[in-house]
């Protein structure tokens, strides 16, 4: 009886128990032992061709960190590959299938069994069609950002918008810059250091006086609702008592725009027809649009007892009335460049909490 070859000794692995190395071992147990030994040391191949896909299954697992990190895992299709060029060189020393098919009725059952052994690891033809077939697994997408890395670039981003939107202006402004948009971040930033937000007031002429009596309303300084008339009459009338204190500070240009035609001024007896022009000049203010200044403010300041802070870009903190009355300051904003209509006056209300 010819002698069947001792089962070669293999390492204990992780993987032995697993359904195909079960088949193998339970196909070796019933080998024909009168037919010849190629269906064992077939099975023995394939062992070994599994044995070298555990170790390198093993081998690719020390880099699996680093292989998550860069993206894309690709152990399996690794894996496939190198067994199919195993058992593509098995096949390639294995009876062409013309002899197989001419083999007569009587050959041993081993060798269908071997064909079917080797059919479990090659690829699958087209025509077997398969059911499903194993996706790749996608393109990784590299390593995650820090929080700190993308605050940098949505800063820069910011900062790449900022400089985008300037060139902008600038070539629509003639290569000039925004003058309107300058203003407005210096009022912006000195509101947000004041702990201030902006109240728009109509620009009609009747802003100032207008921002004014919000400010005495929305900080509690008057008992009886306020608009722009009653600052204007209450302004008109401190000037009129107190001409003194104002008439060095009205120019020929205020009274040009109060429509008055001062043509007496300059002469050295022009003393009551400057009076008489003053008188109308503040009637002009207690009944028309004309705009006011720093002496209306001054006026404002004294006929409600308040200091009232005067916050423009570029420049301190005008704060008129400073130190002769107690209580909140009254706090408006001074434009030239934000409005089309010229210099005009926003009523700054505290940010609320």
């Amino acid at each position: 009886m010819p002698s069947k070859k001792n089962k070669k000794s293999r390492p204990g692995n992780p993987r032995a128990n697993d359904s195909l190395r079960a088949d193998i071992a339970a196909a070796q147990d019933h080998v024909d032992p009168f037919a010849d030994d190629g269906a064992d040391d077939i099975a023995d191949q394939l062992l070994a061709a599994l044995d070298e896909r555990d170790a390198l299954e093993a081998e690719k697992a020390q880099a699996a960190q680093a292989e998550k990190e860069n993206g894309g895992h690709h152990f399996r299709q690794d894996i496939k590959e190198a067994g199919e060029k195993i058992l593509h060189g098995l096949q390639g020393s294995s009876s062409p299938p013309s002899q197989n098919a001419a083999a007569s009725p009587g050959t041993s059952p081993n060798s269908a069994k071997k064909g079917g052994l080797l059919r479990m690891f090659s690829p699958k033809s087209p025509d077997e069609g398969s059911s499903s077939s194993e996706p790749t697994p996608p393109a990784g997408t590299g390593k995650k950002k820090s929080r700190q890395q993308q605050r940098k670039e949505k800063k820069a981003a910011e900062q790449e918008a900022m400089r985008r939107e300037v060139e902008a202006e600038l070539k629509a402004n003639g290569g000039k810059p925004d003058e309107a948009a300058i203003e407005r971040q210096g009022i912006d930033a000195m509101c947000a250091a004041l702990g201030v937000q902006m109240h728009e007031i109509t620009p009609d002429g009747h802003c100032l006086y207008a921002a004014v009596a919000d400010q005495l309303m929305f900080r509690g300084k008057s008992s009886s609702k306020v608009d722009y008339k009653q600052t204007r009459k209450a302004t008109a009338d401190m000037m009129r008592q107190h001409p003194d204190d104002f008439v060095p500070f009205i120019s020929d240009s205020d009274e040009y725009m109060a429509g008055i035609d001062n043509k007496e001024a300059g002469h050295t007896d022009e003393g009551k027809a400057q009076t008489n022009h003053f008188l109308r000049y503040c009637d002009a203010i207690e009944s028309t649009g004309v705009w006011g200044g720093q002496p209306e403010i001054l006026a404002l300041s004294r006929a409600f007892q308040t200091q009232i802070n005067v916050v423009q870009a570029g420049s301190p903190v005008l704060k008129v009335g400073e130190g002769e009355y107690q209580g909140e300051p009254l706090t408006i904003s001074y434009h030239r460049k934000m409005y089309g209509l010229g210099e005009h006056y926003n009523s700054l209300r505290p940010v609320k909490q």
